[in-house]
């Protein structure tokens, strides 16, 4: 998705509308892909605790948020 704008469109096509149109639902719907990132960054972290964090996992985590943030912030 970071890299393709075909991949961007097919995954935001496929995830459910919120009830509204336009860049109004794409903006939804990424904005639900950041809060859900970040969920599941808070739940790893927890999950995984000290054992064996491994800091480039979660720079990626971090990097894959910030991507989202900054396609709902800026694209949509």
């Amino acid at each position: 998705m970071m890299d393709s704008p075909e991949n961007q469109r097919a995954i935001l096509d496929a995830l459910p509308s919120p009830g509204v149109k336009g860049k109004a639902s794409e903006r939804t719907k990424v904005n639900r892909l950041v809060e859900h990132a970040g969920d599941f960054i808070l739940f790893y972290n927890i999950v995984n605790g000290t054992q064996g964090h491994d800091e480039r996992e979660g720079q990626v985590a971090q990097g894959v948020v910030k991507f989202l943030v900054t396609l709902r912030d800026e694209v949509l």
